[in-house]
C-alpha cells in the first residue's frame, strides 16, 4: 500500500476491480444490463464527471455503459465503465466522492520512465494539460506512483478541487489517476477520500 493516507480501501477498490465486477464489465459488451431507473441520476453524474475531468478526445461516448455495483464486494457503491478511445483502453471507476481512470493500451510511451509516463499519459487524456506537474512519490505495487504539485500553486487554495488532489501511479503496462470530484469554490458537502464517506451513494 502506498505511504500516502489519500489510497484507503476504497480508492485502492476502484483502482483493482474484484473479479466479480470484471466478469459483469465483460459480459456488458455483449449484453447490455438494465440498468435501474430509480439509478439514472447516479448513472448521469458519473457521466458527467468523466466529460468534466477527461479531455472531449478520451470522453465516453453514448454507446459506452455505466454499470453500477451496489455494496461491490460487499463494501462501497460503485459505478464503472470500459472503453476505448483512440488508441487506449480506459477503465473509470467512481464511488460517492471518488473518481478513478486507469488507462492501458499506452505503446510507445510504456517504456518511459513511471514519472515521465504518468505525465505524458495525463497530458493527453485528462483536462487542463497545461496545469499537469507530476512529483514521484513512492512505490506502488510493481511501479510507482506520485502527486500533482504545480509550482504555480493551487487552483483553488481554500476549497478541494480534482487537479489540485490528483493522485498518479503505474505498475508499468498500465497508467492510472485519483481524485477527489471536486471543482473548487464553496461546497456544503464534505467531499472526502475516506472510506465512510463512501460507503452509500445509492
Amino acid at each position: 500500500m502506498p505511504d500516502d493516507r489519500f489510497f484507503t480501501s476504497v480508492v485502492l477498490q476502484l483502482i483493482n476491480p474484484p473479479q466479480s465486477s470484471r466478469d459483469v464489465l465483460s459480459a456488458a459488451q455483449l449484453k447490455p444490463p438494465v440498468i435501474p431507473p430509480k439509478l439514472e441520476f447516479e448513472i448521469d453524474s458519473a457521466r458527467s464527471w468523466a466529460g468534466f475531468i477527461l479531455q472531449n478526445a478520451y470522453q465516453p461516448r453514448g454507446k459506452d455503459l455505466f454499470v453500477p455495483f451496489p455494496k461491490e464486494n460487499g463494501r462501497f457503491d460503485v459505478i464503472r465503465c470500459t472503453y476505448r478511445a483512440r488508441d487506449m483502453e480506459i477503465s473509470i471507476a467512481q464511488s460517492k466522492y471518488v473518481i478513478s481512470i486507469s488507462v492501458a493500451g499506452i505503446g510507445p510511451d510504456a517504456q518511459k520512465p513511471d514519472r515521465e509516463k504518468a505525465e505524458i499519459i495525463a497530458g493527453k487524456i485528462l483536462a487542463m494539460p497545461d496545469r499537469i506537474r507530476f512529483q514521484l512519490a513512492g512505490t506502488f505495487v510493481n511501479g510507482h506512483f506520485g502527486r500533482q504539485e504545480d509550482p504555480r500553486g493551487k487552483i483553488d487554495p481554500e476549497w478541494p478541487h480534482w487537479l489540485d488532489l490528483l493522485r498518479w501511479w503505474s505498475d508499468g503496462s498500465t497508467v492510472g489517476f485519483v481524485t477527489l470530484k471536486a471543482s473548487g469554490g464553496p461546497t456544503r458537502e464534505v467531499i472526502s477520500v475516506e472510506d465512510q464517506a463512501n460507503i452509500h451513494w445509492f
